[in-house]
């Protein structure tokens, strides 16, 4: 076929969250998705708190209809270099526990806890020394680049378990529906105008323009304008504000920033 798999898609992440019993039996089944991050030379796991807890972090009730997990089986693709540099695509699925013995968490909250939907896991994903992960926070972004009002964002991610071939994610598109710069319901968030079906929660969010940029609004075409199109990671996908009517066609970003004050804390 002579085509390359984006990058971006290479970097995230199908979660089938499930609970485990000492006796060996499982509990439920729910997928969500996540995205690999890059920070102080290890890889992060970035999903959202209420995958990892069960629990609406504004209500504290219990999400779905068995206990908090405490396993989740990661499926993903990572890459080994080839000859005339050529990468060839891999497929692993890896299981991690969430808590440790003593029931500890092993995800990281922001400094203001459930405040933040988002959670960073580190992970030993134990593979080949040779092997290349692509990572959401190390991609070829135009960086000082925000979506304005009306523009295209991408939710990449397992909506309801369903995947692309080659067990690939799906690129859910969106329009930005609140002004992304300010804050919604005075939390570091902003909408989307989707359909944002379940599964989908942890899911990086890729703003998108295209057309003619220049930097720092310059009127003058300069060496740094862009011609065509160009990306940037705006946020985490959370979910929708609610479960009917016109809130269920409206989804939350926590913004991108958030990941940095986690790991940084």
């Amino acid at each position: 076929m002579g085509q390359k798999i984006n990058n971006i898609t290479l970097s995230s992440v199908s979660i089938t969250a499930k609970r485990l019993y000492e006796d060996g039996t499982e509990a439920g089944k729910s997928f969500m998705s996540g995205c690999f991050w890059y920070h102080n030379e290890k890889t992060y796991l970035i999903t959202n708190w209420h995958n990892v807890t069960g629990k609406n972090p504004e209500t504290d009730e219990n999400i779905g209809s068995f206990s908090p997990p405490n396993i989740f089986l990661l499926k993903f693709k990572y890459l080994i270099p080839q000859e005339e540099g050529m990468n060839k695509v891999m497929e692993a699925i890896r299981s991690i526990n969430l808590f440790n013995e003593n029931l500890e968490p092993f995800w990281i909250e922001h400094p203001t806890g459930r405040k933040v939907d988002i959670v960073a896991i580190p992970l030993d994903l134990e593979l080949p020394n040779e092997a290349i992960i692509n990572h959401i926070n190390n991609q070829d972004y135009i960086k000082d680049w925000f979506p304005e009002i009306g523009n295209d964002c991408f939710i990449i991610g397992f909506p309801e378990g369903i995947s692309g071939p080659w067990n690939t994610p799906i690129w859910k598109r969106g329009s930005v529906a609140t002004l992304p710069l300010l804050d919604y319901d005075d939390k570091p968030v902003f909408l989307l105008d989707t359909i944002g079906n379940s599964g989908l929660s942890g899911s990086p969010v890729i703003g998108s323009g295209n057309g003619v940029y220049k930097k720092d609004n310059k009127k003058e075409i300069t060496l740094d304008t862009i011609f065509g199109s160009w990306n940037n990671f705006v946020g985490i996908y959370a979910g929708r504000i609610s479960k009917t009517g016109i809130g269920s066609q409206l989804g939350r970003v926590w913004k991108s920033y958030l990941i940095n004050e986690i790991l940084e804390k």
